[in-house]
């Protein structure tokens, strides 16, 4: 009896055990189910990313590099505006002087030759609608936003060769900003007083002489930003818009101080953006500074789960944006979405080739995904 006691026990607890099993084992499967389902909502299917891969292997072959970013294909599923996308390329690829020209046209002794390109890329952009960008693009290409010595001593022999130039005062101008926002994100309580004022009295210096000068507002905007002077940043976005209500330079630094961090300037976020979409029937362009509300809440650090980053992302990138917001997108799904990361870096480098972090952050994602191999060559540029 007692035998038959025991042997009972033992069969309930082998019951309970095979049935514990069986629940572990369903809910295993579950989860991997579901996993798996989710997969491609946090990322691009393999089917979506090799046909992406294979359209660019089409024009791997472009050797223009305009007519290369003109080709290359948009984000899968995006909505980007041709006409946006054709002006950002004529803008990034229409030619342009780097610092390191720029020296040297300054050591061979051909310093009005410089401001004479600088002059043409000026009248390109009020005269010809097809490059809206051409002066704005002049002087980012020419990096006179990098805080370093090396870009200080090339500008001040700039204007030491040329006093009178609007375009060495600006290009000083911007340095000099440039340096401030780096001292500020080195130490928040940096006195910025000293290279604000230098920033300042060049800016304004350089719209006297020249009014059209649009590099100098969108400089003046973060010099603004930099000193927390609301008052001047209101001064200068009437002088700006007056002079480029259709500049996408100054529409960009507007949209960034729109944001709320910045206590929602001109009337905040939505304001700024319609605005900027109303004015992209005379600038295609203006369309990328309609993105940016889009972008800041994309890449700003609101603890967002790894899905919703990639879902913001998603949403940032569906329409045109520029080289920039598309590697800070990148950045922010890289660990979590690699095939949209690509997708994202290899659009960023369409628009900007030397972008090294780029191309550095793609290749080492390409590697870990083994399964495609032969078609990725096409992402090598």
């Amino acid at each position: 009896m007692k035998s038959q006691t025991m042997g009972s026990r033992w069969s309930r607890v082998a019951l309970l055990a095979l049935l514990l099993a069986l629940l572990i084992a369903a809910l295993v499967d579950r989860a991997w189910e579901s996993r798996s389902t989710a997969a491609p909502v946090m990322d691009r299917s393999a089917a979506t990313y090799e046909a992406f891969v294979a359209a660019t292997y089409r024009v791997d072959g472009v050797t223009d590099p305009l007519q290369f970013c003109l080709q290359f294909p948009d984000p899968p599923g995006s909505h980007w505006d041709t006409d946006t996308t054709a002006a950002y390329c004529r803008m990034r690829f229409r030619g342009a002087l780097s610092l390191s020209d720029i020296d040297t046209q300054f050591r061979q002794g051909h310093a009005a030759a410089v401001d004479r390109y600088f002059q043409e890329a000026m009248d390109t952009q009020l005269h010809d609608p097809s490059q809206p960008g051409a002066l704005d693009a002049a002087f980012e290409m020419a990096g006179f936003f990098k805080a370093n010595d090396e870009a200080r001593k090339i500008i001040d022999r700039w204007k030491q060769l040329s006093p009178g130039s609007s375009f060495a005062l600006a290009a000083s101008g911007m340095q000099y900003v440039a340096a401030a926002q780096a001292a500020r994100d080195d130490n928040p309580a940096q006195d910025l007083r000293q290279p604000l004022a230098l920033a300042r009295a060049d800016l304004d210096r350089a719209v006297v002489i020249a009014p059209n000068m649009t590099p100098a507002y969108a400089a003046m905007l973060r010099l603004g930003a930099l000193a927390g002077d609301e008052r001047y940043a209101y001064q200068v976005t009437r002088n700006a818009l007056r002079v480029g209500p259709d500049n996408y330079a100054i529409r960009v630094e507007l949209a960034n101080l729109a944001q709320p961090r910045f206590g929602r300037l001109f009337g905040g976020e939505r304001v700024v953006q319609k605005e900027a979409e109303q004015r992209s029937q005379d600038n295609p362009l203006l369309r990328m500074a309609a993105q940016l509300p889009a972008i800041h809440r994309a890449t700003c650090d609101c603890g967002d789960s790894p899905a919703e980053r990639v879902g913001w992302a998603v949403q940032a990138s569906d329409r045109s944006i520029s080289a920039g917001d598309l590697a800070l997108l990148a950045n922010r799904v890289r660990d979590v979405a690699p095939r949209l990361a690509i997708e994202l870096y290899s659009e960023a480098l369409r628009f900007d080739p030397g972008d090294s972090d780029s191309a550095r952050s793609r290749a080492a994602l390409m590697a870990k995904l083994s399964a495609i191999s032969a078609p990725d060559q096409s992402l090598s540029r």
